[in-house]
């Protein structure tokens, strides 16, 4: 958290950093404090992934009409953003993966950005983590490795490594690096979260 107090104290009304500051105080269980700084960052600037975050800790309080709700400002807000020329289907993904756990839809609308970028990373890791979310164990392999072809050592991308694993009968690597992500960033998360707790399945 240090870091983002830190550059709160040189621009005091910086969003992105009131929202990572949020994020780090949902993670270590200070929700209140958390939503009082999403709703100062959502005010001082309409971002997406703002309004994402509030809608998963409303599902994670069991406050499903309000997430519902808000999932569905964020579709609007996606909406208004393809008519202007951008392109969100990778976004439009995760909001069906984590927000509305709709694997199958959130599948078609990464497919789209896969067949014009088949080896980017960020793709093959949703991908990976979508296919896990649906039992597709070879399928989500495939796209693990083609990620990890690239070398990189995204904590994202290792977190999905580490479930590929616990869910393949190679628990204890795949534990062992969760610990490890755990140990090196300890609020860290993803949608298997609820399964891994600190790092143990």
């Amino acid at each position: 958290m240090i870091q983002y107090e830190t550059a709160l104290s040189f621009r005091p009304n910086y969003p992105f950093a009131i929202a990572a500051l949020a994020n780090s105080n949902a993670s270590a269980g200070n929700q209140r404090k958390a939503d009082s700084l999403n709703a100062v960052a959502c005010y001082l600037i309409p971002e997406v992934g703002f309004y994402a975050d509030r809608a998963g800790w409303e599902l994670e309080k069991g406050n499903v009409a309000k997430a519902t709700a808000i999932t569905e400002e964020i579709l609007a807000m996606m909406e208004d953003d393809e008519k202007s020329g951008h392109i969100m289907s990778l976004e439009l993904a995760k909001v069906y993966l984590y927000l509305k756990s709709d694997p199958e839809t959130a599948l078609e609308y990464v497919m789209k950005e896969y067949t014009i970028r088949p080896e980017n990373i960020d793709i093959n890791t949703m991908l990976a983590e979508i296919y896990l979310h649906m039992g597709q164990m070879q399928k989500a392999k495939s796209h693990l490795d083609k990620a990890l072809a690239t070398g990189s050592e995204d904590p994202s991308l290792r977190g999905i490594q580490a479930v590929w694993l616990t869910k393949n009968d190679q628990v204890a690597q795949g534990e062992s690096m969760l610990n490890e992500l755990y140990r090196q960033i300890p609020y860290f998360t993803n949608s298997f979260s609820k399964e891994t707790g600190s790092g143990t399945l």
